[in-house]
């Protein structure tokens, strides 16, 4: 049992050698094929279910970014997974609550001026209705001025009483 050094040649022909190959090779295209057309199946459902409504959701925040009152008003409406359809909702519920917010915070706002308005008019009031009394009392002073410069004694008691009462009844605001 000795170790011979021989070579044992095999001579077949190429085609003879390959010609499984070819059906391993069609079977793996296959193969791929039919992996890629599963993969693309999720693929699609993911995209019409997720990206699709995301990209949508994306593009309604951008419009009311934009600053544009009108698409405060606007709300959106998704399909897909449950989570996108509680996300658009509790987003419209977001706006409806902004909006109402809006509302009350433009009727304090209207009260407030109201209350103010209300406020000035009444100063207003109460000035003019100080203006009046101050004129009369100012006019009987002038009476009576010109009463002493006449020498008329009945027309200056008559002007200084009225004057007094004048006085009295503007400085007492109860019935005199």
């Amino acid at each position: 049992l000795h170790d011979i050094e021989g070579r044992i040649y095999f001579k077949m022909p190429q085609s003879e050698l390959l010609r499984g190959l070819d059906d391993i090779q069609n079977r793996q295209m296959a193969s791929f094929l039919a992996a890629m057309i599963l993969l693309v199946i999720p693929f699609s459902m993911v995209a019409n279910n997720i990206l699709q409504p995301l990209k949508k959701f994306m593009d309604f925040i951008n419009g009311i970014k934009s600053g544009q009152l009108k698409n405060l008003k606007k709300r959106i409406a998704l399909q897909g997974y449950a989570e996108i359809t509680i996300m658009a909702n509790d987003f419209n519920q977001m706006l409806d609550e902004i909006d109402d917010l809006t509302h009350r915070l433009l009727e304090t706002n209207t009260r407030l001026y109201e209350a103010e308005l209300a406020k000035k008019r009444a100063e207003m009031e109460y000035l003019q209705s100080q203006i009046n009394p101050h004129f009369l009392y100012n006019t009987l002073e002038s009476i009576k001025g010109i009463a002493v410069e006449e020498g008329v004694t009945r027309i200056f008691n008559i002007a200084k009483s009225l004057g007094l009462l004048m006085r009295y009844s503007i400085k007492v605001k109860e019935i005199v």
